[in-house]
């Protein structure tokens, strides 16, 4: 009886499978979409706490430089204090101890850093020689949770692509929040950099790191450069991070010019969509001896420049 029964079985089995096929031949066709694409950015970064660099120029000029001097409350104020990108840009032979110590600083505040790797650091547009130092970093990093934004190559004509993407590769992990940078590039060029750098692997891309350009002028270009992406890597979810920390003003000029402002700080949403605004580089840094700070040097602090940046505007 038991044999009886167990055949029976087999024949209701067999006599379902043309329906279990024809419900299979009627489910819809797999998506393109980067399966990235199905959830929001992870992790968002409008929930992250980042890092306030105390060793920034504005904070480190309080300490070293004038603490008395008449522009020390506002730089105090309305500098020193915030959140601003940290420049990666030693050498390879002291890149892992200098990143270490300030991670590790980072973590014990219990936020994230947000690092820019400067990968022209590495002196040379060799691979060999920029694969040393993004392993490097990536050793200095030792998975403690940051936002890294890779940049560097622009010197290296033919190679950056290749380049950048050896820095995906090498430093992406599952506690960091890794952006490419395309500061600078036209959005058809940043759109064939950016695919051909993998960043379908990262977070998404950097903009406007040291420059001008006024929100409603990057708005245009990143909505371009996200629609160009979406096409080629199959991602709806990229999502771009702006460098506020000096276009909130009309300027003429790109190196240290006259009515530049403050952009805004630290806005971040949810949306991919939407501008994510942080000060990557930090208001009073010099572009050089030039401007209205034409006796300044390259990457010094400038108090008086950092007061034309941070006063209000008047009307």
């Amino acid at each position: 009886m038991t044999t009886i029964r167990h055949g029976h079985r087999a024949l209701r089995r067999l006599a379902l499978l043309p329906v279990f096929l024809l419900l299979a031949s009627c489910q819809a066709p797999a998506s393109t979409r980067d399966p990235r694409s199905t959830t929001n950015p992870k992790p968002l970064l409008s929930e992250t706490r980042f890092y306030p660099d105390p060793d920034n120029p504005a904070a480190e000029w309080l300490r070293t430089a004038n603490p008395s001097d008449p522009a020390a409350a506002a730089v105090r104020d309305r500098i020193a204090g915030h959140v601003v990108g940290h420049a990666i840009n030693a050498p390879a032979d002291r890149v892992t101890t200098e990143t270490s110590r300030y991670v590790q600083a980072a973590a014990a505040a219990n936020a994230k850093p947000v690092l820019l790797a400067e990968s022209d650091s590495a002196g040379s547009c060799a691979p060999d020689a920029r694969h040393r130092w993004f392993d490097a970093l990536a050793r200095g990093i030792a998975g403690v949770p940051a936002l890294v934004i890779v940049r560097g190559g622009t010197d290296c004509p033919g190679t950056r692509a290749a380049l950048l993407a050896d820095g995906v590769h090498t430093l992406r992990s599952p506690t960091s929040l890794l952006l490419l940078d395309a500061t600078g590039a036209t959005p058809q060029d940043a759109i064939t950099l950016l695919d051909a750098a993998g960043v379908r692997d990262t977070l998404g891309f950097t903009l406007n790191i040291g420059r001008y350009a006024p929100d409603r002028e990057i708005a245009a270009g990143a909505t371009t450069i996200r629609t160009g992406l979406q096409a080629t890597t199959g991602r709806d979810d990229l999502l771009f991070l702006v460098d506020t920390s000096r276009n909130g003003g009309t300027t003429q000029g790109t190196c240290n010019p006259a009515g530049a402002h403050v952009g805004p700080y630290s806005t971040l949403s949810a949306d991919p969509s939407q501008a994510q605004n942080l000060w990557l580089t930090t208001p009073g840094v010099s572009d050089g001896p030039c401007g209205i700070a034409s006796q300044s040097r390259a990457g010094t602090f400038e108090p008086n420049l950092a007061l034309a940046l941070t006063t209000p505007t008047s009307g």
